[in-house]
């Protein structure tokens, strides 16, 4: 069974965002979706696709990219002193 050619594309977008981190097995796993569809899954397979890659197919991304953003330029920064 080939994929769902929308999920496929919203796969393409996650990854091309590097919202899922490269050389993961939920990068392989969400590439395999991408290309053959999630009956190829093993067990194994579902349990991180449901766990690892759906929770981020299911926000929204432009959202999930500026907080990774937000979150890369926080780390150069000195802590704030409390008041």
């Amino acid at each position: 069974m080939r994929a769902d050619p929308e999920l496929s594309q919203l796969i393409a977008d996650v990854i091309d965002a590097g919202l899922l981190k490269a050389g993961s097995r939920e990068i392989e796993i969400a590439q395999l979706v991408a290309r053959q569809g999630q009956r190829r899954l093993t067990p194994e397979d579902r349990r991180i696709w449901e766990n690892g890659v759906l929770p981020v197919l299911a926000k929204p991304i432009d959202i999930q990219i500026a907080v990774r953003s937000l979150e890369r330029r926080s780390y150069g920064l000195a802590p704030r002193p409390l008041a």
